[in-house]
């Protein structure tokens, strides 16, 4: 009886979805292998598009050790990424090291405490976006962030709302 039911609510509301677009997931999300690659590639060059734009409003704090090697792989990322779209990078060193591709960073003297919002940065690498005008920050994320994730990052916090899919 059980199974039955279940599978006669499973063809009805399938019928449902069919007959109403408006509830079918997969016209928002496709699932096919072609639309997804699609998709994928439309929103890599909107994010792409958007961090050039971005770079006349927004910068990127990047607080690193020395020490870290995960801050000396998160380096080459940075820079790349700010040669490409022109999205200022601002080294932070927080023993006063340097890396090879930021040899004049900056000593954190309170910005690490800026960003975030008096809880200081600890994990490093730390990557935030910051919107130069009202000194809001967006935390990117800690740790190896791979190039396209920090596009993602960056759209997701300046174009979307919470909640709000993307």
């Amino acid at each position: 009886w059980m199974f039955n039911k279940s599978s006669y609510f499973a063809d009805a509301t399938q019928r449902v979805v069919w007959s109403n677009p408006q509830v079918d997931y997969n016209n928002r999300s496709p699932t096919a292998n072609n639309a997804l690659i699609n998709k994928r590639e439309r929103t890599r060059k909107e994010e792409q598009q958007l961090a050039a734009n971005l770079s006349q409003d927004y910068g990127v704090f990047f607080f690193f050790r020395s020490d870290c090697p995960y801050c000396h792989e998160q380096a080459p990322v940075l820079k790349y990424m700010q040669t490409i779209y022109g999205l200022p990078v601002i080294p932070i060193s927080m023993d006063g090291g340097r890396l090879p591709e930021y040899p004049s960073p900056r000593a954190d003297n309170g910005i690490s405490m800026m960003v975030s919002q008096g809880q200081g940065v600890n994990t490093f690498p730390a990557i935030y976006l910051v919107e130069k005008k009202t000194k809001q920050s967006y935390p990117l994320g800690t740790g190896m962030v791979p190039l396209d994730e920090i596009l993602s990052r960056i759209r997701v916090l300046t174009q979307t709302q919470p909640g709000q899919e993307f």
